[in-house]
């Protein structure tokens, strides 16, 4: 069975090699390839950078802050 990628309009094989898994869609797999999928993300990624990377570190300054707690009890 093969698939049409919403993005890019190629024609690919319906499997997990071509196309990541999404529960909700009515194929079980997402409407993007993988190649797309993985530029998209690097784009985001790329435009967000500075608030990506201030999320994880207050992310991981609260779990240490946790994780003494816990030690202490």
């Amino acid at each position: 069975m093969k698939k049409r990628c919403i993005k890019c309009h190629q024609e690919k094989e319906l499997n997990e090699t071509n196309f990541p898994k999404k529960k909700n869609s009515k194929t079980g797999f997402d409407s993007r390839c993988k190649d797309c999928r993985r530029q998209m993300d690097k784009q985001r990624y790329e435009a967000k950078r500075d608030k990506i990377l201030e999320q994880k570190k207050r992310y991981y300054q609260r779990r240490k802050i946790r994780k003494k707690i816990e030690l202490m009890n």
